[in-house]
């Protein structure tokens, strides 16, 4: 199978049905694999930032991660400022770049550039990404793309980037044979499928006569351990401290929407009676 396959037939899988680009060289071997399905359709827009900002769009309406692919050097760069606005707005997304062939790299010579368009992105990008990556082997494709995804859903979401250079994208590769990436405490299992349910929960009166919940049910399909013991101490901290509120009050932010949290804040706040204010990006987290 040829790898760039491999990465749209993934994407397709995770039910993201849009990609978002502008045409170029390093990157033509996602485009054709992408050509011609009809489970994932890409968007050809006029600028990589354009590509950026729509990803982080199609993620904040769908819940899934949007993701954005760009040419090297001047196209991955030109996704910078897309990039930094679903990292400072918790908004997961991939964006994916092609790079110049791994036998082109410059490496430690002493010049600024060997392969066209070579540019060093993944260095560029690590302050405003959760985790970038070059996949320099082929065989390294399935733990990346999994660990990439899985990361830009975990915990508090953003953005993540792959590098691919173009010998990479078009070798020939069996999925079965590579390793994944496992999914561990709250990541989401990308093969798997495991999705996060809403708890159950009782409810009891506190001191100022609202109704707050009590111990939460475990969220199946997530491991044990010192992770999932870490949330359960918070959320007693929390039910601690609007037990002892005089006149508590919810503030919700854009996390809300992020957490997909939205109906179970509009329980809380009916069943507690605690009145809720919102932040500008948490405009639509709770409805009036």
């Amino acid at each position: 199978m040829k790898l760039a396959d491999y990465v749209i037939s993934t994407l397709a899988a995770q039910g993201i049905d849009r990609l978002f680009e502008m045409s170029g060289g390093a990157i033509t071997h996602l485009l054709d694999a992408a050509y011609g399905r009809d489970d994932i359709a890409c968007v050809s827009v006029h600028h990589e930032q354009a590509a950026a900002f729509a990803a982080e769009g199609y993620a904040r309406v769908s819940g899934r991660p949007g993701v954005a692919l760009a040419t090297s050097g001047p196209g991955a760069l030109n996704l910078m400022t897309g990039i930094g606005s679903c990292y400072f707005d918790s908004v997961p997304a991939l964006f994916i770049t092609g790079q110049v062939n791994t036998y082109e790299f410059k490496f430690d010579r002493p010049l600024r550039q060997l392969g066209f368009q070579e540019t060093d992105i993944v260095s560029i990008v690590k302050p405003l990404v959760k985790w970038a990556y070059l996949v320099e082997k082929p065989e390294e494709i399935r733990y990346a793309l999994e660990k990439a995804l899985a990361l830009a859903q975990d915990g508090r979401p953003g953005p993540v980037l792959l590098d691919l250079p173009m010998n990479v994208q078009r070798a020939e590769i069996n999925p079965e044979e590579l390793s994944g990436y496992p999914a561990k405490g709250d990541i989401p299992a990308v093969r798997l499928g495991i999705v996060k349910q809403e708890p159950r929960a009782d409810h009891q009166p506190n001191k100022a006569g609202h109704t707050v919940p009590g111990k939460q049910a475990r969220s199946p399909g997530l491991d044990g351990g010192s992770a999932k013991q870490g949330v359960e101490q918070q959320i007693s901290d929390i039910l601690e401290a609007i037990a002892s509120a005089r006149r508590p009050l919810i503030l919700a932010g854009g996390g809300v929407r992020a957490a997909r949290a939205s109906e179970a804040l509009r329980r809380f706040a009916r069943e507690s009676g605690i009145p809720v204010a919102s932040t500008l990006i948490g405009l639509d987290a709770v409805a009036e």
